[in-house]
């Protein structure tokens, strides 16, 4: 059954400051979300501090700086962002990185800090809202775990294990939903719009 957002409630994004985190936040403010988490490992930009500028004055929205990935941060912080805000509703994970290469040329080194926001910080989140009665927990996954993507073993990897993990959250009778989302017109992916041209793939508009 499909939840709604709710205004009493609080909504956390990771990598809340990058172009979907920010296009998510301000959905998020229109559907009527009582506080809005972005969690982010730096500090806004001009511009996006601008952008955040806009939605604060219709809304409550809390930025803060932690790597999702970093247990002992994130749990020091935890306890705030619960005490402070509304009751915690929605997680959206969107945290991630690339580091692209031909996979003999991938080492562990190139793999560690792609798989770290994805594998580490699903875990973290998961375990810090086990006792929590939670709408949503949706994973922004990528359609190269389905179907692969050259020069993005590791990014394959970090992704399916996301799909992997929903799925088990599910069994456990816990919301969970991964989308493997195909490439977006903005973040990471819009560097190599030429490529997915070639495959037959179209961009997504925000």
């Amino acid at each position: 059954n499909t939840k709604s957002i709710r205004n009493d409630r609080s909504y956390l994004i990771t990598g809340g400051l990058g172009s979907l985190g920010l296009m998510l936040a301000e959905w998020l403010v229109n559907q009527g979300a009582g506080a809005i988490i972005l969690l982010a490992r730096r500090a806004p930009n001009a511009e996006q501090q601008n952008y955040l500028d806009q939605l604060i004055n219709k809304n409550i929205i809390r930025v803060t700086q932690v790597d999702v990935a970093d247990t002992d941060k994130l749990t020091t912080l935890w306890s705030d962002i619960t005490l402070e805000l509304p009751p915690l509703a929605g997680i959206f994970h969107l945290a991630g990185m690339l580091d692209d290469a031909p996979l003999l040329q991938q080492s562990w080194s190139r793999f560690a800090p792609v798989l770290a926001p994805k594998i580490n910080g699903v875990w973290n989140l998961h375990q810090l809202t086990l006792g929590l009665s939670l709408d949503y927990f949706i994973v922004f996954s990528s359609i190269a775990s389905v179907v692969g993507s050259a020069g993005q073993a590791n990014y394959a990897f970090a992704n399916g294990y996301l799909d992997g993990f929903m799925t088990q959250r599910r069994s456990n009778g816990l919301p969970g939903l991964a989308l493997n989302w195909g490439p977006w017109r903005v973040g990471m992916a819009a560097d190599l719009g030429q490529r997915f041209s070639e495959w037959g793939l179209e961009l997504l508009d925000s």
